[in-house]
């Protein structure tokens, strides 16, 4: 298989201990680069020291450490979370250190315990020995008094520097300002190189906090790369959308004849050109196949038609809480706890990476069930609110909104379902993050025109794994493609896909 960014793959592990920062979109393999990366850091590490490797999900962790434990390294990692790596590294070690004896190590950390202020906080600490968290999300209290402890510990600094040759850091795209600001310290002060990976794309985290955009904050300390191969898709597919999408990539055509990616252009409907498409056997129909249509009314208008064909299509909508807001995937996580029997109560915290007590856990699952008794928004509003203040998160009323309208509607339960069809309908937003076989996108919903659509376009091409086939009954997106070809020095479109 040819690796179209191998040489900057091969220049990220040859590189030496120094500040490195790779931003890779999804399916681009960066938790192999880092572990990769990682391997061969404690292979060149002569001494006592050692790497920590740290994330933010406790579900990430576990997969690090059985990846780094099959590669029998002789070094003992430390490989943790974000916050058991400020806690346990620098807060419970060196706060007595700072704060003085009156202070505990042997505090709790309980983020349910509110203050604005730092000094509320301090006084807490003090007093109940309880670790607690500011009301504004955006502003974290432990990084906080993490980087206050190892600014004012000339223990705590020596401990960091005596023992970790580099940090590794993933998932970084989910990080708030205050551990930033830990991390950038770590690094220019006590000169630990950082090796960080992430996606400002696939943020996740910005109802915590997560500061937007963070990849940006960077400067030139750090030496910079990208990865942009997509190892779920065929070469040809990944190789097309970055043509299009990715100014900074050289000039590039299809590995070999090309039957992965195919243009069909027609003046039929689309749902008619799609049955046309499906009897030619363009895709399989013994595989799965995703028909990605960005308007709900369309979409259900195709599965209708394509049923009444003889076809069994599902249409999995989008829903009023994946329409732009802070807390989607908060309230998405909320709406799979009601509505999907697989999906527990333990399933929502780890996904959310929170740690509450038995007696929080209580009030969530009665909260939760609350939620379906009464839909009005009053009635909502409130329940919403309590379990707000267990996860640490500020709902808005345009969110509670949204929620109650997903919630009163059946028709969108099956979106937070986990639907086994084997032939579906979604609109592009809903199906970032997943992989289909074979994939039948409408031209139509892509004028590339705008960040916005170039970036949606790339996320449909690259859902799929083996197929792609493009339906353009406008007779402009064909335009649109060689235009922008041509910059590259591709003056036929048949250079890079098949025209059907």
């Amino acid at each position: 298989m040819v690796i179209s960014d191998q040489g900057t793959r091969d220049r990220i592990l040859d590189e030496d201990l120094k500040n490195i920062v790779v931003s890779a979109s999804a399916g681009c393999g960066k938790t192999t680069i880092l572990v990769d990366k990682l391997i061969r850091i404690c292979n060149v590490i002569r001494n006592h020291q050692t790497i920590a490797a740290i994330t933010f999900t406790i579900k990430a962790t576990e997969e690090l450490k059985d990846r780094t434990y099959k590669a029998n390294l002789n070094k003992d990692l430390t490989i943790c979370t974000n916050d058991s790596f400020v806690e346990n590294e620098i807060l419970r070690p060196f706060i007595l250190d700072v704060l003085g004896e009156e202070f505990s190590q042997d505090f709790v950390v309980d983020f349910n315990k509110k203050f604005n202020f730092s000094k509320e906080g301090i006084k807490l600490l003090k007093a109940d020995k309880i670790l607690g968290s500011y009301y504004d999300n955006k502003k974290n209290f432990k990084f906080k008094l993490g980087l206050s402890i190892l600014k004012n510990s000339v223990a705590a600094q020596q401990f960091l520097i005596s023992k970790y040759r580099m940090l590794f850091l993933d998932e970084y795209q989910d990080s708030d300002q205050d551990m930033h600001s830990l991390f950038m310290y770590i690094k220019d002060e006590l000169k630990i190189p950082l090796f960080i990976v992430g996606d400002s794309k696939q943020a996740i985290y910005l109802w915590r906090g997560a500061k937007e955009n963070i990849f940006e904050e960077f400067d030139d300390s750090f030496t910079k790369y990208e990865l942009y191969h997509n190892f779920r898709s065929h070469f040809n597919i990944t190789n097309f959308a970055n043509l299009l999408h990715k100014e900074n990539y050289l000039e590039s055509k299809a590995s070999e004849i090309i039957n992965e990616i195919a243009l069909f252009s027609t003046n039929k409907g689309f749902s008619s050109a799609v049955i046309e498409i499906l009897q030619k056997k363009e895709v399989n129909l013994d595989k799965k196949i995703t028909i990605i249509i960005n308007v709900n009314s369309a979409a259900e208008e195709c599965r209708d038609f394509l049923n009444s064909n003889g076809y069994q299509f599902e249409f999995i909508p989008r829903t009023p809480i994946d329409d732009g807001i802070i807390n989607t995937f908060v309230l998405r996580c909320l709406m799979k706890l009601i509505v999907n029997k697989y999906y527990s109560i333990y399933d929502f915290l780890l996904d959310l990476n929170l740690e509450v007590n038995t007696s929080e856990i209580k009030t969530l699952e009665k909260q939760v069930g609350l939620l379906t008794q009464k839909l009005e928004f009053q009635n909502v509003e409130v329940t919403l609110n309590k379990i707000a203040e267990i996860i640490n998160v500020n709902f808005s009323d345009n969110e509670i909104r949204k929620f109650l309208q997903t919630l009163e509607n059946d028709s969108y339960n099956i979106s937070f379902l986990d639907v086994e069809s084997k032939h579906k309908i979604m609109t592009v937003f809903a199906t970032k993050g997943l992989e289909f076989d074979q994939v039948i996108i409408r031209a139509s919903d892509y004028p590339l025109d705008s960040i916005g659509s170039l970036n949606n376009h790339y996320v449909a091409l690259t859902r799929a794994k083996e197929k792609v086939v493009i339906v353009d009954n406008t007779n402009i997106y064909k335009k649109n493609i060689l235009g922008r070809l041509k910059n590259k020095n591709i003056h036929t479109i048949d250079q890079v896909l098949k025209t059907l």
